[in-house]
């Protein structure tokens, strides 16, 4: 088989031609010098790439190729080549030579798939998207970051944390018509409660209610509700951080069945709550 390297000596522009070839790091870093006016490089999306390869989840027959024009420009896969420099072992890739240089304007204009589109946890689409919004949330609290994981890793996570999952999803599902207060019910206070169930299955489920319903008889859950109806935050992984934790601090009272008096951001560490998280990807 041919490398990217036997390609560029070949003249990366000469024909118009789609090919599997081995990208190793050396190919991959000469390549990159045809990389110019190429879009702006992100970061978490090339790391992301490069755990994929190092843990040996990336697949060879993967039919979107990177792209190089008929004057030798490279079109599209700079994160990919990144990843292969960053990543140090070679793969095989499809090398996509020749192209028009006008295509560089259509490139990349479709709706990218989110995780909920490549995982199925539910038949009903809604809830699936519910799942998998509440243990992406868990991921990037218990990491402290919002870099991009393998669905591996979130199909790990389900696996462990289904019947938790379960009960939030089916709450929130039955009564999406009655909750007028949506934004309580953002995935990173799921997160909270998801691992409140586990601790106390009962009392949580009773702190749900009065998160859902004014008249809930759980004090600390009607205090987190008025909590993050007069606290409405703008998106962020440090917003999903206070959050989560206003959400522990006030579930923590309801387990110990007792009353707020004032509600604060839940002091331990983030690590010291619910299980250990282990994210490599299989």
């Amino acid at each position: 088989m041919k490398t990217l390297g036997d390609l560029i000596d070949e003249g990366i522009h000469a024909k118009r031609e789609a090919v599997r070839v081995i990208v190793t790091p050396g190919c991959a870093k000469r390549a990159l010098e045809f990389n110019t006016g190429n879009r702006y490089m992100r970061k978490s999306f090339v790391e992301y790439l490069t755990a994929l390869i190092k843990q040996g989840n990336w697949r060879d027959d993967h039919n979107q190729g990177i792209l190089f024009s008929e004057t030798g420009r490279l079109l599209d896969g700079q994160h990919r080549l990144n990843a292969v420099v960053l990543a140090d072992r070679p793969i095989i890739m499809r090398v996509d030579t020749g192209f028009d240089e006008a295509l560089w304007q259509h490139l990349d204009g479709g709706i990218p798939r989110a995780m909920q589109d490549r995982v199925n946890f539910a038949d009903d689409k809604g809830l699936n998207k519910e799942i998998t919004m509440i243990l992406n949330a868990y991921i990037r609290i218990k990491t402290q970051s919002a870099r991009k994981h393998h669905p591996s890793v979130v199909e790990r996570l389900f696996a462990d944390w289904s019947p938790e999952i379960g009960v939030i999803g089916s709450f929130i599902h039955a009564n999406r018509g009655k909750i007028a207060c949506q934004c309580v019910f953002r995935a990173c206070t799921n997160a909270a409660i998801m691992e409140g169930l586990r601790r106390d299955e009962n009392r949580t489920r009773n702190f749900l209610r009065s998160m859902a319903f004014p008249d809930g008889d759980c004090q600390p859950g009607r205090v987190f509700r008025e909590w993050m109806l007069r606290n409405k935050m703008s998106a962020g992984i440090n917003h999903e951080i206070t959050q989560y934790r206003m959400a522990w601090s006030a579930l923590e009272s309801a387990l110990e069945d007792r009353d707020i008096t004032s509600l604060r951001p839940l002091k331990r560490e983030l690590s010291a709550i619910g299980y250990p998280l282990k994210l490599e990807a299989k």
